[in-house]
């Protein structure tokens, strides 16, 4: 067995203090005293700037993938790689929303989900898609590292969105005025403005993303994604690729066919270094991903957000998840009858998926972990269980064990719950 550096920590208002992590190596450190429960099981914890990421062990999730993806994570939050975090409301932001990563060896790691507690909002990162010998703009045409979607994505969902909610927000509450700098632009490159997924985009549309179960806000995400990382060379490799779906994947393309988004992601609102001509996508040159190319000039920060998360702001300790959104609404399908398939999108590989959605395949989508009993009138189910998967209420995916847990009259009341939760609302 592999020995790490002994760490002494300290625990103080949810900081974990890891004095002996270092980065780029060890980053290793303590969970917050609040989570603490969650390293019985997710045995590898580290906290770039005081967000916490636990992983499984090394036999379950190989530890240079660990190192990858907490590194990643700092080079994101300090892309000029001086120890302290480039804009520290992001991080204050993220802190507060209560919000961290697991690492898993796969998607049907049912019995882990068992062990997050209701308050750490976590986003799920799966070792078959962290790839760090092909990561940031290292992409080819067949190796993408899935991992720099998933952190920037989550990133810009619990920082950059909530804190820069006019030119940067992600959420939608139906009204069209309100429409952040980025969604606007995000219509643009659409070519008009659709709350759902249009049958055919317009002939001049340059983002034409046609997943039908991601909702506006998703939409927003996806175009993130797409412009961030083409303005930083992390998609010129994958032109072909992309072109059903994104057709300006090079800095001169996106400068050329959507200059406002490109105005809007080098405008200098934040200060994050990634967000300019100069960011730096993690991972770039090098087989061993971010471990390689995150080399911090200092370990500590002493006016600003440290790597070990001092001075960047409270950890929220609320009971449950704290809503990141201006004002998410969330539509819902018709109540089922008795027996039916529940109302709720469910998620499924990081996406959302409806029973609408598994009966087009029921033989081979009724086999994933839970999606019988979360559609038993599709999946021959069990019509008086609980959905085995996350689902959707109130913007946020839930288990039925957050029904049970505590509230549970309240819970159940919430639209489409009881015909989810079966057994626990009866």
């Amino acid at each position: 067995m592999k020995a790490f550096p002994v760490l002494l920590v300290l625990v103080l208002n949810g900081l974990s203090l890891g004095l002996g992590a270092t980065y780029p190596n060890n980053p290793d450190s303590e969970p917050p005293s609040q989570w603490s429960s969650m390293s019985s099981t997710f045995q590898m914890h580290c906290s770039p700037f005081g967000i916490s990421i636990f992983s499984l062990p090394s036999n379950r999730f190989p530890r240079d993938k660990f190192l990858h993806v907490c590194n990643m994570m700092a080079q994101f939050l300090d892309n000029d790689q001086d120890g302290c975090a480039d804009d520290i409301n992001v991080v204050k932001m993220m802190r507060l929303n209560q919000a961290g990563l697991v690492l898993m060896d796969s998607d049907n790691d049912d019995a882990y989900y068992e062990t997050i507690l209701e308050s750490f909002d976590e986003t799920a990162l799966f070792a078959s898609e962290v790839r760090p010998f092909c990561s940031g703009a290292s992409e080819t045409s067949s190796c993408r590292d899935v991992a720099i979607e998933e952190v920037l994505d989550f990133i810009a969902e619990y920082g950059i969105s909530p804190f820069y909610p006019d030119e940067f927000g992600q959420c939608y509450d139906g009204n069209f005025e309100q429409r952040s700098d980025l969604q606007v632009q995000m219509d643009i490159a659409r070519g008009g403005h659709f709350t759902t997924t249009p049958n055919v985009y317009p002939a001049n549309a340059v983002f034409t993303y046609d997943d039908r179960f991601c909702n506006y806000d998703c939409m927003t995400s996806e175009f993130f994604y797409f412009a961030l990382t083409s303005l930083l060379g992390g998609q010129d490799a994958r032109v072909a690729q992309n072109m059903e779906e994104w057709k300006a994947s090079t800095p001169a393309d996106l400068q050329a066919r959507l200059p406002g988004m490109y105005n809007l992601l080098t405008s200098g609102v934040t200060s994050m270094n990634l967000l300019s001509t100069n960011g730096v996508l993690p991972g770039t040159g090098s087989a061993a991903g971010a471990t390689a190319t995150y080399n911090p000039s200092s370990q500590t920060c002493s006016s600003g957000c440290g790597l070990d998360g001092s001075g960047c702001g409270t950890l929220g300790n609320f009971p449950g998840d704290v809503n990141h959104c201006r004002n998410e609404g969330t539509t819902f399908e018709p109540n089922p009858p008795s027996c039916g398939d529940s109302p709720l999108p469910m998620r499924l590989n990081r996406r959302t998926r409806t029973c609408a959605w598994v009966a087009r395949n029921a033989s081979i989508r009724c086999a994933r972990n839970g999606v019988r009993n979360h559609c038993p009138s599709t999946c021959n189910g069990d019509c008086a269980g609980d959905s085995g998967r996350n689902f959707e209420v109130d913007g946020r995916f839930k288990k039925c064990r957050w029904v049970a847990k505590k509230n549970t009259a309240k819970r159940c009341a919430k639209n489409g719950v009881k015909e989810t939760c079966r057994a626990t609302c009866a």
